[in-house]
């Protein structure tokens, strides 16, 4: 999928407490939409001045879009700029959409999708259930509260409840449980950019062929100490990623020796 592009000045029109990690943020302005169903946007959060700036920008999925705005789901988290801001969002708050992009790759023919996520991949989640009707869908999310737990009507939903899920997740394990059905589908995975990194490597041992799954790492846990960690590595993670981008067939492939580069180099 192309890249979408433009900038976009968003207003606040409503603001809802979905549950005790999440609140749902109504946006109005023209946003270009990319017409797939995990489609992300880059939203800059606005500084002290109430100027959203790309220092402070972050990617989101699109919940809900239309020609007059989208909708958002944001976690809620301490030290989160998003989480922050959405906390204390107020009607006629001002935030800019940059750019977007989308990571879901379900083939033509498939017979049936799993879908597997925290609770930072529940916006996508719940938009490709609404937008698959009638294809078998299972859906497994990991979540920090018990009551975060949303209906997904449709799919065979199963949670997984992590209190600890801020600092490691156990997405891996989970992915590990799943018995996937017969016949050719999809698995999309998101979450916690380590415990993807399980997943990924579990997937591959399990001979899923190429194009069957997707596994996109969402945020990282403890980014300030990986952040040091590689400030003190010295390690060039473009220059790892511009690799596995000449040496990968396909996009999960170079997300796959783009992970590997990293655990390579201690990251």
């Amino acid at each position: 999928m192309p890249v979408v592009t433009g900038d976009v000045e968003l207003d606040v029109v409503a603001t809802r407490r979905l549950s005790p990690s999440l609140v749902r943020v109504e946006l109005r302005g023209a946003v270009p939409s990319a017409g797939v169903p995990d489609e992300a946007c880059v939203l800059q959060f606005p500084d002290a001045d109430g100027e959203p700036t790309a220092e402070r920008g972050r990617w989101y999925t699109v919940r809900r879009i239309d020609g007059a705005g989208l909708t958002v789901d944001i976690v809620l988290h301490p030290g989160g700029v998003g989480g922050e801001w959405a906390a204390v969002a107020r009607v006629g708050d001002r935030l800019r959409r940059t750019h977007g992009n989308s990571w879901f790759r379900r083939p033509e023919g498939a017979a049936w999708q799993v879908l597997a996520g925290d609770v930072t991949a529940l916006p996508a989640i719940g938009r490709i259930v609404e937008e698959s009707a009638g294809l078998r869908t299972i859906v497994h999310v990991e979540v920090p509260d018990p009551a975060d737990a949303q209906e997904l009507p449709g799919a065979e939903v199963v949670w997984h409840h992590t209190p600890g899920l801020a600092r490691a997740s156990r997405l891996g394990e989970i992915v590990a449980g799943i018995a996937l059905p017969e016949g050719s589908g999809y698995v999309y995975v998101a979450g916690e950019a380590s415990a993807t990194r399980s997943v990924r490597t579990h997937l591959r041992a399990r001979g899923l062929p190429r194009g069957s799954y997707g596994v996109v790492g969402y945020w990282r846990a403890e980014i300030e100490k990986w952040n040091a960690r590689l400030e003190a590595s010295g390690v060039d993670t473009a220059a790892i990623y511009e690799r596995a981008l000449a040496a990968g067939r396909d996009e999960e492939e170079v997300r796959a020796l783009y992970e590997a580069g990293l655990a390579a180099a201690g990251l």
